[in-house]
């Protein structure tokens, strides 16, 4: 998803509809495809 900011998020091509939702792709393992969540988490917490 393009996600741009002019001021704020605007989504290229938003998800509106049901075949927007079941386009989507979700990675098998979480995990490794957003690795740096956990992290950043970890980080906030200490704030």
């Amino acid at each position: 998803m393009d996600l741009d900011f002019v001021p704020g998020p605007v989504f290229a091509n938003p998800v509106r509809t049901r075949a927007d939702v079941d386009a989507l792709v979700v990675p098998e393992d979480m995990a490794t495809a957003v690795s740096y969540v956990p992290e950043i988490i970890k980080r906030l917490r200490c704030l």
